[in-house]
Order: C-alpha cells, then sequence, then structure tokens
C-alpha cells in the first residue's frame, strides 16, 4: 500500500516536469518530503507562480542568492509578480538572500500574501526591502504558519486608512508563530488609525525570540506603534527591540514593545528611544497602554527598560490590568517634564508607588536582577529564562545558563549565593564555626563536596561540614579581573598553607589612559576554606610623543612628552624672510584634521602634527627683494594651481579618509574647542567620546542591545573601555552612533 501512495506522490510531482518548460526546477527529497530546488531567478518566479495557482502547498529550497535588481526595472515587480500567492508548503532560504523586493502592488506587495496553518517560512534573509502596500510586511501580510531564522532590512510603509504595517507581517494571526526572527526596518504610516509594529503590525499569535532595530512612526492621527507589535492580544516573549518609536501626531499611543496590549508580554527588555512629540498621545516604555478587553486581559511581567531617555512614561501610560515584575534603569532615565527624583513608571491606574519599578544601573547590572527576573522577586519558580554575561541581563541559552539561587546553610546563619552564567557557583567568603570545631567545606545533603566548579541548580541547600580534621584540601579558583571575571584555573591548597598561582600572570589590556600591571590576588595569607580569587592590578596613566611641525619633513619637529588626555599647545611656524600663508593641518597619515581657535589638542595616542603653507612675498620689501624673490614667487605661482588642485581633490581625499579612519588610523587626536560638536570614534579596544554635553547621560551597548557600561559624562572629553572587538552602539544624551572595533 505505501508503494501505491508513493507512486501516486511520485506522479504528482513529475508531473510539473513531464514537457518542462524553462525556468521549471529540479526536484529533491528532504526528509522524505518533495522540495524544489530553486537555483536561478527563472525558477524562482516559477515558484512563485504555482503559489497563486492553487499549488500552494510544494515545497522550495533556495538554492542561491537572488538580486531582483539585476533582474527587473524597480516598479516590475507590480506586473510580474503573480497575485494573489498561497503558501501551505515549506519555504527554505537555506540562509540564502533575496536582495531588492520592491513592490508598490495594491493588495499583493509582500513576497507572500498569505502563510496558511500548514505553511512554513524559515532560514530567509530579505535586504534592501521596500513594500508600500495595504496590508504590507517584509516577508507576508498574513501568517497563520511559521516562520522562524528569518532576517528583515528594509522599509515598509502602509497607505490605507486603519492599515496595519509590520517588519516581517503585517497580522501574525491566532495560530500564526514568529520566533527566532530579525529585521532592520523603518515602518511608517500617514494614514488615519494605523497599527505600525518592527515584528507584527497586530499580534494574536505568538512571537518568540525575536529583535527589532527599528525606526517606526505612526505619523498619523490615532495610530498605535509598536517596537515588536503595535496591538497584541496573543504572546510576545523573550524579544528585544532598539532604536526609535516615535508618536508623532495626536492620539497615537507608542511602546517600546507594544502599542496596546490585552495579551502576555512577558520576559522581554528594550533599549527603544520612545518619544511622545504631541501632547493628546500615550507612550510607555514597554506599552502606551495595559489593557482588559471582552477576550483577554494584558499581563506584563518580568521585563526591563534601559533607553536613556524616554519622553514618556518609564513603563506604562495607562495600566488597566497586570503590570508586575518590570523595571527601569532611573540612573539612565531622567524625568522629562517634571523636575520629580523619580521618571514617572505610569501615569495612573498603577498598583504601586514609581520607584516600585525602578532599579539603579548598578542594581540591575548584576546575577541578582537576573534572578529577580527569573523568580518574579523570589516568588515564583525560576523560568530559567534569564542569564547574564557582563552589563544587563540576557536571555540564557545553552552556553548562558540561567542565574539561580543556591542556599548556604552554616552553624548559625543562613547565606543565599547566585551561580554565574557558566552555570558554576559563587562559594561564601566566610563561614560561621561552632567553638571547638573545625571547617571542613561545603556538603549538599547527600553528602557530595561543593567547591566553585559545582553546578547546582534554583532551591539547592548545602550545609557547613564540621569535625576535627585538620589535613583538609581547599579549592581555590582564579578569575581576571576583566568585564566577564574569566576564569583562568583552579588549584588545591592544604589547611593552613599559602595559595600560589602556577599560570601565566594575567593581564588586562591597555586603555587610551592606562596600562595596567598586575600585583596580586585577593586572598588571604592562609587557606581554610574554598577560595575565589580576582587578579588585582596598578595602573599607570600613560604618556605620549607628539611632534609638532611646520612641514612633513618630521626631522624639524618641536617633541613633548605629554599625559594622556591632557592638552598641548600647537605653535605656529615663522619665516624671518617671507611671509607665511598656513593652509590645513594633517595628522602623520596626511589626514586633514580641524585645528581649534585656541590651538588646543587633546592628545590621547603618539601623534604627529603637521601644518601645509604658501610662501608669499612680504608688502613692505623692496624692488630689489621683489627683484630677487621673483622666481621664487614664479615657482610659487605654479605650485599655486597645482595646489588649488591638491585642495580640490582634498575634499574627495578627505570624503575618503573620514570613511576608512577606523582602519587607517594607528592614532585619533581629538581637537578641544570651547563649543566642539559632539562625536565618537574608535581606537584600538577603546571608545572615544568628544565634545559630550557635561552631566548628559552615556550608555555603551553590544548588538543584542545589552547595555555594557553606561553614567552620567563628567569630562566633555573621555574614553571607555570595551571588552572585545566588534559592533557597539554608542548614546550620548539623545544621539546614537553605531561604532565597529576591528
Amino acid at each position: 500500500m505505501k508503494k501505491w501512495i508513493l507512486a501516486i506522490i511520485c506522479l504528482f510531482y513529475a508531473s510539473f516536469s513531464f514537457g518542462r518548460l524553462d525556468g521549471q526546477p529540479e526536484v529533491t527529497v528532504i526528509d522524505k518530503k518533495f522540495f524544489f530546488k530553486l537555483t536561478s531567478v527563472d525558477e524562482f518566479m516559477w515558484y512563485v507562480k504555482q503559489l497563486s495557482q492553487k499549488s500552494d502547498a510544494i515545497n522550495a529550497v533556495l538554492e542561491i542568492d537572488i538580486d531582483f535588481a539585476e533582474e527587473f526595472d524597480a516598479d516590475s515587480l507590480n506586473d510580474i509578480f503573480p497575485s494573489d500567492r498561497k503558501l501551505s508548503g515549506v519555504f527554505d532560504g537555506q540562509g540564502h538572500t533575496l536582495y531588492n523586493y520592491r513592490s508598490t502592488a495594491v493588495e499583493d506587495a509582500p513576497l507572500f500574501k498569505l502563510i496558511d496553518t500548514s505553511g512554513v517560512v524559515k532560514n530567509l534573509n530579505m535586504v534592501h526591502v521596500g513594500v508600500v502596500d495595504y496590508r504590507p510586511g517584509g516577508i507576508a501580510s498574513v501568517n497563520k504558519g511559521l516562520i522562524e531564522n528569518c532576517h528583515v532590512e528594509g522599509y515598509v510603509d502602509a497607505t490605507h486608512n486603519n492599515d496595519v504595517v509590520g517588519g516581517i507581517v503585517a497580522i501574525n494571526a491566532e495560530k500564526g508563530t514568529i520566533r527566532n526572527s530579525s529585521t532592520d526596518v523603518r515602518a511608517t504610516s500617514r494614514s488615519y488609525g494605523a497599527n505600525v509594529g518592527g515584528i507584527a503590525g497586530c499580534n494574536w499569535g505568538k512571537i518568540q525570540r525575536c529583535f527589532a532595530n527599528i525606526s517606526l512612526d505612526g505619523g498619523s492621527h490615532s495610530a498605535k506603534v509598536g517596537g515588536i507589535s503595535a496591538t497584541n492580544t496573543g504572546l510576545i516573549e523573550m524579544c528585544h527591540t532598539e532604536g526609535i518609536v516615535r508618536s508623532s501626531s495626536h492620539s497615537t499611543k507608542a511602546g517600546g514593545l507594544v502599542g496596546i496590549n490585552s495579551g502576555y508580554v512577558l520576559d522581554n527588555y528594550s533599549s527603544a528611544l520612545v518619544i511622545m512629540e504631541s501632547w493628546g498621545n500615550s507612550a510607555g516604555g514597554i506599552a502606551a497602554r495595559n489593557e482588559v478587553q471582552t477576550k483577554s486581559s494584558g499581563v506584563i511581567m518580568n521585563n526591563y527598560i534601559i533607553a536613556p531617555r524616554l519622553n514618556a512614561f518609564a513603563l506604562v501610560d495607562t495600566n488597566k490590568s497586570t503590570l508586575q515584575n518590570s523595571y527601569y534603569d532611573a540612573t539612565i532615565l531622567k524625568p522629562y517634564w517634571s523636575a520629580k527624583d523619580v521618571y514617572p513608571a505610569v501615569n495612573k491606574d498603577f498598583d504601586g508607588p514609581s520607584w516600585y519599578y525602578s532599579f539603579s544601573t548598578s542594581q540591575m547590572q548584576s546575577d541578582w536582577f537576573a534572578w529577580t527576573l527569573n523568580t518574579q522577586r523570589g516568588n515564583a519558580e525560576n523560568s530559567g529564562r534569564w542569564s547574564r554575561y557582563g552589563g544587563y541581563p540576557i536571555f540564557a541559552d545553552s552556553t548562558h545558563l540561567p542565574i539561580q539561587r543556591i542556599i548556604f546553610v552554616g552553624d548559625k546563619l543562613i547565606r543565599e549565593q547566585l551561580s554565574s552564567y557558566t552555570g558554576e557557583t559563587t562559594i561564601p567568603d566566610s563561614v560561621d564555626v561552632p567553638e571547638g570545631k573545625t571547617f571542613l567545606g561545603w556538603y549538599t545533603k547527600d553528602g557530595v563536596r561543593v567547591t566553585a566548579n559545582s553546578h547546582l541548580f534554583e532551591g539547592d541547600t548545602v550545609y557547613a561540614k564540621y569535625g576535627e580534621e585538620t589535613d583538609m584540601k581547599w579549592l581555590v579558583c582564579y578569575y581576571n579581573s576583566d568585564m566577564l571575571k574569566t576564569k583562568l584555573g583552579c588549584d588545591s591548597v592544604g589547611t593552613g598553607e599559602a595559595a600560589a598561582y602556577k599560570g601565566e600572570t594575567p593581564t588586562l589590556e591597555k586603555t587610551i589612559g592606562y596600562t595596567y600591571t598586575f600585583k596580586g590576588w585577593n586572598l588571604p595569607e592562609k587557606i581554610f576554606m574554598d577560595r575565589m580569587a580576582y587578579a588585582l592590578y596598578d595602573s599607570t596613566l600613560n604618556v605620549y610623543t607628539v611632534k609638532i611641525c611646520n612641514s612633513p619633513d618630521t626631522a624639524k619637529c618641536n617633541v613633548e612628552q605629554v599625559n594622556a588626555f591632557d592638552s598641548v599647545w600647537v605653535k605656529y611656524g615663522s619665516s624671518t624672510s617671507l611671509y607665511v600663508t598656513y593652509g590645513e593641518w594633517y595628522d602623520q597619515n596626511q589626514n586633514e584634521i580641524s585645528m581649534p581657535r585656541n590651538r588646543y589638542v587633546k592628545v590621547i595616542s603618539d601623534t604627529v602634527l603637521y601644518q601645509k603653507y604658501e610662501l608669499r612675498e612680504s608688502s613692505s620689501s623692496s624692488e630689489e627683494a621683489k627683484s630677487s624673490s621673483s622666481s621664487v614667487q614664479a615657482k610659487s605661482s605654479s605650485s599655486s594651481s597645482v595646489e588649488k588642485k591638491s585642495s580640490s581633490s582634498s575634499s574627495v581625499e578627505k570624503a575618503k579618509s573620514s570613511s576608512s579612519s577606523s582602519e587607517k588610523h594607528d592614532a585619533i587626536i581629538s581637537l578641544t574647542r570651547a563649543h566642539m560638536e559632539l562625536s565618537v570614534n574608535s581606537v584600538s579596544r577603546s571608545i572615544l567620546v568628544t565634545g559630550a554635553p557635561m552631566g548628559s547621560s552615556y550608555a555603551i551597548f553590544d548588538m543584542q542591545g545589552r547595555v555594557l557600561q553606561k553614567g552620567r559624562v563628567a569630562s566633555e572629553n573621555f574614553n571607555i573601555a570595551v571588552p572585545w572587538v566588534g559592533g557597539y552602539i554608542v548614546r550620548v544624551g539623545k544621539q546614537t552612533w553605531r561604532i565597529d572595533l576591528k
């Protein structure tokens, strides 16, 4: 019987290739399912045509990247793509990318109009998307099936009143699921009552483990705008957002995660800047409104907000339902319209004072805060969803294990310790010992010895063991004092003996300002219990060599030794026989720089500065001097045209050098002036901020939106050391930069 069924299926797929036309793809078998292999643009176009001809259950795998701009005119996709593209089968992008998919067709602009309940889109990237439509989405208008491991970059714009627009889909229906997907999109609507979301315009299903880097604007009266979804009656969990959510028109509802919520918003975080530009609007870091509806009630739990500033309420504008265990960083989130010390968490109808919803940065950048999110302040079973890898909590995964609480019971004292992201237990650094007894270590109720290498679980209890023995061995584990507290190794040490680290001497990477020298460990002279030792360092202010030259000839320079961040005064050159017309200043890489009027330069590395100049005749010289200098003037005149050419080309060279400054500059000079323009640059493994307004807030985020460092500007020029190369988001005041360290 099975053979007959298989034969029928084979005949069905063979029917596509009988008398095969150009563009018709080959068939392959994956996991006992037939898939069409899309290896060209023609084959892809053949596939989408089948979707509109009641063959929507077919499966396909994308074998190549496709750039629609290379194959079609900008507006031709409206005519070429067939209408009513419904997907009931599986479309697997296999990590490939569709570039420049742009369409403005009415009602059929997205790649798929409908992903049905059995439809699956996975492992697909779409870059430079441009969809303008009724119910536009980066991948589909409506999803009733599954979208996973997909990424969308570009813009989606709605054009109709009461429209719905989303970065991935316009509507995620009740049975629809979007997970492990991301967007980097601009989504807008200029029509009345629109729903604008970073992942979905409306969510009635599930959105899980998604990330949205967004620029959203409802733009019109009565719009709803949300970092993940504009309206939510379903489930949004373990997602995060960054970027801008704008409430720019009257009666708009805007939130960093959701505009209006009557579903579940659980275990999310946002660093998105929520801007309320028009009075009469509602805006909050999490949601504008949390409501009770006929079939569902809003539940917002276990979330946090770390935006540097919100022109909105910190969490929720209007809360009519459940808002629990959700917080904002009160250190970096300051009042917008009032002089109150605490930023208002909610506008009205909240279930507690506003301070209940806030912690300081130091509190939120702790294992304790991750545990608080996991357990609702110890009032619920550990969810296992939150870990921490330096900075704010992150979502737990196979390499970042959840933060859990372990209980240590001594003779009279009970202590609570937290595990790290590695799952290892933090051992107490002291214990109460009964008189006449010796501490023998920590043990589980089953008699298993517990050390810093032990992996325990939430609520596990360990007990101090006492006895008469004196010949004990203790485990001393060594950690560096970097941001991640990198583990360097462990040694066994006898009771009363001194610990001796046997590994290579630990180091901290040099920053712009300081060089670090290892000086020892925070350990007692003798060991009587298990210990966790951290490296200690002395810091020395860096001194740099600065050469200030009258020409590119570096042999004729004034040389100074300058402490890091100190300023040096730049003296112009002089000439006794001829006047000098000075030009632009350059560094040792011949990159043009701007010299401040006071000629004070703040130094952050070894540097060479020189000034180009022209020679001209003195107006008071004699005719003989004029005659004797005529040849020089002629040369100067002839070189002037060259200099003009080089001047005109210098702007081109400047543009080129500025675009690649992070690659070409071994040293960067920060020039200080009274009203210097705010700028951010990368220098080695540090981020340099210059011209920062005093007292403004700053924060450094990794590309997952986690805050690595933050604080208040105490000096207009400062540098920040970061733990690794890669991309970072830097925010100072209201301005944001993307910095790549190489």
